[in-house]
Parts: structure tokens; sequence; C-alpha cells
């Protein structure tokens, strides 16, 4: 787990998006993992480097894009109707 990411969980809003852009940067690739804790459900929450980045940084931005694409399709309306009808 990401240390000071909160990305959604597959099921939840967003979760496939969330998803497909951490593979986008780490699938298939070496990772260095710098494991500072656990989180409450026992998983290692940590600091991921890909390739000398710092992937919680690509995954925010990989996520901002993704948003804003959202924000500015056609489609907009249906993803606020999905978000708007699923109750965390």
């Amino acid at each position: 787990m990401c240390r000071g990411i909160d990305a959604p969980e597959s099921a939840m809003p967003y979760g496939k998006e969330a998803k497909e852009a951490l593979l986008k940067l780490v699938q298939g690739k070496s990772l260095k993992v710098y494991v500072y804790d656990e989180d409450r459900y026992g998983r290692c929450v940590g600091d991921i480097y890909c390739d000398g980045v710092f992937v919680q940084v690509g995954l925010l931005h990989s996520l901002a894009c993704a948003f804003l694409k959202i924000a500015f399709s056609p489609e907009r309306e249906t993803h606020l109707l999905r978000e708007k009808n699923t109750v965390p």
C-alpha cells in the first residue's frame, strides 16, 4: 500500500481507474519499496520507487489527469451519477 495515498478499492467509484493508473506506472518494472508501517488490515505501507520515480507522485498525476478528462468529457453526467449513487 502506498504511504500517503488513499486510493479507492476496486469496487469503489474510480477504483478501476486507480488500478489502471498504478499498473501503467509499475507493471513489468523493477520496484524499490521502503516499508514504514502496517495498516489496520496488516498490509505493508511504504514508499514505492519505479525507475527512479516516486510512484505516489506519479499516481497522483495520472489520476488527476484521468479525473480532468472525465470532468470535461461528454460522458460526464454518467460518471457523476455513478459517483452520486454509490454509498461508501
